[in-house]
């Protein structure tokens, strides 16, 4: 095997975020010490050349190995990871698909382009070499969730190698997983139509379930994870399965974003699951632009041309034609806001399932060091202060002063709860970065061999 350690994988990982050629990847492999014999053909395919469907916001590469001499044939075919920001434009498509397919389940756009792609390239290069073809899947972060699904539904790979995962789950393998779905209705004798029923079944049937048609010890997954890291709270999550092999470099004694996870009522996340289950739909049938004027009501042209006009302005500076266009962003954007206003229901609908939930989560809250003992306690009854007072008939609209007093203690601690909780999903995305696994392999020389 040409990458041969963890190492070496992960460097190879973060370097195509910066769109290798072929001749530097074969110049940093050589620099590496791993082509010794310089006769090998180092070949780059990128997915914008075979994918010339909808934009889903998919990235990928294959990096092909060829020395019919040496019987190397060796093909890398990397899923990468979420990117903050597509190339091409504002529109987070990953973290979309992040949510809207991996967590709800409902979306399957990412991963029918990262299969075509892998049967495109694999198809070009058996075409043009002698056989057999050793082929190796690679991915990170939500990379990491589209091979380990694609080597769960078809085993395309030898092996598969992911970092810093995003875990496939239950509902997106049955929604992507025909016959994995047909096994569902036969055990629960009912046809998933909609598909959204499948949340009313208990996650634990789903998962043994699917353990036992997915051989997930068997299929040849590695997958290195930091104990730090942001996803790797979210695993802990009901629906995510756990699959393969994994090493974990354990770099904190433990983490509490995981904690207060672990023992959320699997009900909440069934409600949001459901909630956002109907935006799924829309995302895959329409797009991401039909989802967001779907929320917020703002015409996506609009938000592009923001960003048009900040690029603009940071390559050519200010000038009369971008006075212009800010002109015509601000009609259009402000003739939007009844329409955001209109979209407020979906917000204030999550709202109230956290507050439905209160009590459960000051008790996490508590328990893992964001309150204390004593901020519990006040925050506890500022509730209970705020619930006898909804409904009711306040004087003239003047807040009475207990119902002021407990509305300002429950803000005091929320706020000091939210910088908490922002630092640990800070430290957390800084422990997600590839710069940063990297350097803890380094550190711990955590190898598959």
């Amino acid at each position: 095997m040409i990458l041969n350690s963890d190492l070496i994988r992960a460097e190879v990982l973060n370097q195509e975020f910066h769109l290798l050629n072929s001749g530097a990847i074969k110049d940093w492999l050589l620099n590496q010490d791993l082509l010794s014999q310089r006769d090998i053909e180092v070949t780059i395919y990128s997915s914008e050349s075979f994918i010339k469907e909808r934009d889903t916001g998919f990235d990928g590469t294959a990096i092909h190995f060829y020395s019919p001499s040496a019987s190397i044939n060796e093909l890398y075919t990397i899923f990468r990871g979420s990117e903050h920001r597509e190339v091409s434009d504002w529109r987070p498509k990953d973290w979309v698909y992040n949510l809207l397919g991996i967590f709800t389940g409902l979306g399957k756009t990412q991963y029918e382009a990262a299969r075509a792609f892998n049967e495109e390239v694999t198809n070009h290069i058996l075409n043009q070499t002698i056989p057999p073809l050793r082929k190796i899947g690679m991915g990170f972060s939500l990379g990491g969730n589209l091979v380990q699904t694609l080597q769960l539904i078809e085993a395309p790979f030898e092996i598969v190698f992911t970092y810093n995962d995003a875990k496939p789950s239950v509902y997106q393998l049955a929604y992507i997983d025909t016959t994995f779905q047909h096994e569902i209705e036969l055990h629960t004798n009912q046809v998933l139509d909609p598909f959204s029923l499948i949340y009313q079944i208990p996650i634990e049937g789903l998962e043994k379930l699917a353990h036992r048609i997915y051989p997930t010890e068997k299929e040849f997954i590695y997958k290195l994870n930091v104990n730090s890291d942001l996803l790797y709270a979210f695993h802990i999550v009901p629906g995510f399965m756990d699959v393969g092999h994994e090493c974990l470099l354990r770099v904190r004694k433990g983490q509490r974003l995981r904690e207060v996870l672990e023992d959320i009522p699997p009900t909440f996340f069934r409600t949001i699951r459901e909630g956002l289950a109907t935006y799924s739909l829309l995302y895959e049938t329409e797009g991401f632009d039909a989802l967001w004027e779907e929320i917020t009501g703002l015409d996506a042209k609009t938000i592009e041309a923001i960003f048009r006009s900040i690029v603009d302005y940071r390559e050519d500076g200010f000038h009369p034609g971008l006075l212009k266009e800010w002109w015509k962003i601000y009609t259009h954007l402000f003739g939007s806001m009844d329409e955001l206003y209109n979209r407020l229901p979906l917000f204030t609908t999550l709202l109230s399932r956290v507050w439905e939930h209160a009590p459960t989560f000051l008790r996490l809250l508590m328990s893992n060091n964001y309150l204390t003992v004593e901020e519990y306690k006040q925050w506890n009854e500022s509730l209970t202060v705020i619930r006898g007072h909804m409904g009711g008939d306040l004087d003239h609209g003047i807040l009475e002063q207990d119902l002021w007093l407990s509305l300002l203690t429950s803000f005091r601690l929320l706020k000091k709860v939210m910088i908490l909780l922002f630092e640990d999903v800070v430290a957390g995305v800084q422990a997600h970065d590839l710069d940063s696994l990297i350097y803890y392999i380094r550190k711990y020389d955590k190898i598959f061999l």
